[in-house]
């Protein structure tokens, strides 16, 4: 999978020192990489084992990533960032991973409650594999707990819209 905004240049390519035509004189560039789905799949993509499923039997890796095992993981994924100080020459990779809390959907902030039913309702929508269980009465329910306090009034103008798509079922 590709990044918007990433470049063309390989994976490995990608995380060894950029050559000198991609480094920047001293300033700071912010890039944002946001997942692009090609829709093709490469047998050599120099991609990273994976961390959290098991390998693929047909090619042992070299070094493969540790698996994450068993239920009593928290360990939901890593962050990875290759960076590169504005008056340095050589990257750097920060590898955080990042875990469950533990806490109850119902305790999220309205932003992330508000964003999930968006999320929902846009899977619903388009018939998406991914909706899980998710429905339109159990979109406005969400929305509806996460209103906070829409200043410009566009989040009870989603629900309103939900309650629509609900009708015409």
């Amino acid at each position: 999978m590709r990044h918007l905004g990433e470049s063309n240049r390989s994976r490995a390519e990608s995380t060894a020192h950029p050559p000198p035509s991609h480094r920047s004189p001293g300033r700071t560039t912010a890039v944002p990489l946001l997942p692009l789905a090609t829709g093709e799949a490469r047998e050599s993509s120099g991609a990273e084992p994976l961390k959290y499923q098991p390998q693929p039997k047909r090619d042992a890796a070299p070094n493969p990533a540790p698996v994450v095992e068993g239920d009593g993981s928290r360990e939901l994924l890593t962050v990875k960032l290759l960076y590169k100080q504005a008056d340095g020459d050589r990257s750097r990779l920060l590898e955080v991973p990042l875990a469950d809390a533990g806490e109850r959907f119902d305790d999220a902030s309205t932003n992330l409650r508000f964003a999930s039913a968006v999320a929902a309702f846009g899977m619903l929508l388009r018939g998406s594999e991914h909706a899980g269980n998710a429905t339109l009465p159990m979109v406005a329910k969400i929305a509806a707990g996460a209103l906070g306090s829409d200043d410009g009034g566009y989040r009870a103008e989603f629900l309103d819209l939900v309650r629509r798509a609900e009708q015409t079922q």
